[in-house]
């Protein structure tokens, strides 16, 4: 059976999905890359699309210490894949404010170690608790920092969705980013 090019991306861009932030389902994906030279030739751009950072923790009476919160990345793979230069969305989603820092601090390592010069759309995504508005007012001047290294690290964006609970705390981290994007953003979306 022959299936046009066309109707082959379709399919590859139905089963790879828009949303990747999970690294298991991403991985899963993976697989039509290795059916044939073909299908990788088509499915990789669209595999390789989006990248994304998540915070591990998703209670906030989570035991893990600051130290301890690790982010759930694909960065790595596709890094060692070269396929940092095909990504062009950039999830990154924070679960309540335990170690925010910690999380910030290993989100700019990880973009440190690749060009991501072709990521034209930041998600952020903070879901954080009532008790956490009082830790992002401790971490003020931090997320001010965070934000600026972002818009270095990602300097493409023209596209920025924001979404997260939690008003006041949620608000301040998703304000300060979109303000360090403001003078090139085409498009801001907010939940």
């Amino acid at each position: 059976m022959n299936v046009t090019a066309d109707i082959q991306y379709l399919i590859f861009k139905r089963a790879i999905g828009d949303s990747a932030a999970n690294l298991a389902a991403w991985k899963d994906r993976l697989v039509l890359l290795a059916v044939c030279r073909e299908w990788r030739a088509l499915a990789l751009p669209l595999a390789y699309r989006q990248a994304f950072i998540c915070s591990n923790i998703y209670h906030s009476h989570c035991a893990l210490v600051p130290a301890e919160v690790k982010p759930s990345t694909n960065l790595d793979l596709l890094q060692a894949n070269h396929g940092a230069e095909l990504v062009r969305v950039l999830e990154i989603e924070l679960v309540h404010t335990v170690g925010l820092e910690v999380f910030l601090a290993h989100a700019v390592r990880l973009l440190q170690r690749g060009r991501w010069q072709r990521v034209t759309s930041l998600k952020l995504r903070v879901y954080a608790g009532s008790d956490d508005a009082r830790r992002l007012d401790e971490c003020d001047p931090v997320l001010a920092h965070y934000a600026r290294w972002l818009r270095r690290l990602l300097p493409a964006v023209a596209r920025l969705a924001v979404s997260g609970g939690c008003g006041g705390a949620s608000a301040e981290l998703l304000g300060r980013v979109a303000n360090a994007y403001a003078r090139q953003l085409t498009r801001l979306h907010a939940d």
